[in-house]
């Protein structure tokens, strides 16, 4: 009876524990990271030597919560040497002095640059970490689990890299019975959804897990002072003073099979509980993104129809080097509906404790207009670029100035690792410094000759 019993629970115990591993092969010459047009994410942390590391995403099974992950990676062996691979240097605000070339600023402590002096006496591989667990994020209700690999090493005193040939990744998730009910409330179903979510993980197979979600849905309506009955792919928020302005625009865009329904502040605000007017419209957002999740049109956009004091906008904690902003004006607080933003309570929203929502589940958008004339303007010129078909649509341009002497550093090389991506119809034109076709003059005649896209 013991025997049975302990068998029983043996079986339990491996139902309610799923693991999903698997073997990442790495390329050997991947650290070379200045080829021309290489895709790579790119180590910038001050201090550490500017390599490639590997983003992973992993799908966790539909209602799982991760548990742990057990990581592998391969003992490193010599790639290279005699290379000098740039160290990466903390980033400054363009307003502070400019450090020269041993990374000296006005007397201070050069360690205060994250230059490489340290890099340079230390005897040993960087960076020391071989991985990184930086927590799940979700996607339309899709819980995935990101990682950071670092397979390439470097040694700045012996000039040598060093690179492991493969990693192993065993990740750890239980069922959730809540957790399983709150990403079935943000489920959307779809060949959209599936899209975006294969470019963000590396097992779409998991993916078919998800089919069960609809069945685990809890969604409590909202205020139905606001009507939501009817679905639709665009919102219109605005006041009540500026509804007309965005009729026509409203009208056109059912023209062009987007449905869309304007809606009023003023409801909003009476009819949605939040700390603060920004909380109730994300609140409302998030409602009617939720009642149409399953429906046959989903919410894909939303428009903020007016500057900051008609719909406000949310202030959000950044920092780049020891610069801190706490109110900086984020619009993708509307768009990526996971979580609150401020989830330790302190009405700093947005910062790494509150693990706030960087995938957004809709497309924002926002008319910055305070007067009539103003948002005519910008309708006439959205308008005018989506129904003409102008030679300068498709023309690109991308500008690239000398943006550091020691290492030497052209933005024309960033430049070209983005036209990869640029479609084959369009005609690009590159004034990049490093060719020495960079100038006030020729970058005014560019723009005055038109371009679809300027980067």
């Amino acid at each position: 009876m013991k025997k049975m019993l302990l068998t029983l629970l043996t079986i339990l115990l491996l139902q309610a524990l799923a693991a999903y591993q698997t073997v990442i092969q790495i390329d050997p010459n991947g650290w070379n990271n200045s080829r021309s047009g290489a895709n790579e994410h790119v180590i910038l942390t001050p201090g550490q030597p500017m390599l490639p590391f590997i983003p992973v995403g992993i799908l966790l099974p539909f209602g799982e919560k991760y548990q742990d992950a057990v990581v592998t990676i391969s003992a490193s062996r010599l790639q290279a040497s005699g290379v000098q691979i740039a160290i990466a240097r903390m980033q400054l605000p363009v307003s502070q002095a400019r450090a020269d070339q041993d990374g000296e600023i006005n007397g201070l402590d050069s360690s205060l640059l994250g230059n490489d002096k340290e890099s340079r006496n230390t005897n040993r591989a960087l960076p020391a970490l071989d991985w990184e667990f930086l927590g799940t994020q979700y996607y339309r209700g899709n819980q995935i689990a990101l990682f950071n690999i670092y397979p390439y090493k470097y040694n700045q005193s012996t000039k040598q890299v060093f690179v492991s040939s493969e990693v192993s990744i065993t990740v750890n998730s239980a069922f959730n019975m809540e957790e399983a009910q709150y990403q079935a409330n943000f489920y959307t179903p779809g060949s959209d959804t599936q899209k975006t979510l294969e470019s963000l993980i590396i097992n779409p197979e998991t993916a078919s897990s998800y089919q069960s979600a609809p069945s685990y849905r809890n969604v409590q309506p909202g205020n139905r002072l606001i009507d939501l009955t009817f679905p639709k792919k665009m919102i219109i928020i605005t006041d009540n003073g500026r509804i007309s302005w965005f009729s026509q625009y409203s009208t056109w865009r059912e023209s062009m099979g987007v449905s869309n329904a304007i809606y009023s502040m003023e409801d909003i605000l009476a009819s949605y509980p939040g700390s603060d007017n920004a909380e109730k419209v994300r609140n409302f957002i998030i409602d009617a993104y939720q009642t149409w999740a399953t429906s046959s049109e989903p919410l894909q956009y939303v428009i903020l129809g007016g500057d900051d004091e008609i719909v406000p906008e949310r202030g959000a904690y950044g920092q780049v080097g020891d610069t801190i902003d706490s109110r900086m004006p984020v619009d993708i607080y509307y768009s990526n509906l996971d979580g609150n933003w401020n989830a330790n309570g302190n009405t700093i929203y947005g910062e790494q404790a509150d693990n706030p929502d960087l995938i957004p589940e809709i497309n924002i958008g926002r008319f910055p207009a305070e007067t009539e004339p103003e948002f005519q303007n910008m309708f006439r010129k959205t308008r005018y670029y989506v129904e003409q078909n102008t030679f300068s649509n498709n023309i690109a341009l991308f500008l690239g100035e000398n943006l550091n002497m020691d290492p030497i550093t052209w933005g024309g090389d960033y430049k070209d690792d983005v036209a990869q991506f640029l479609p084959a119809a369009y005609d690009l034109q590159t004034l990049y410094q490093r060719e020495g076709t960079y100038n006030s003059s020729s970058v005014w005649n560019a723009i005055n000759n038109g371009a679809g896209i300027m980067n």
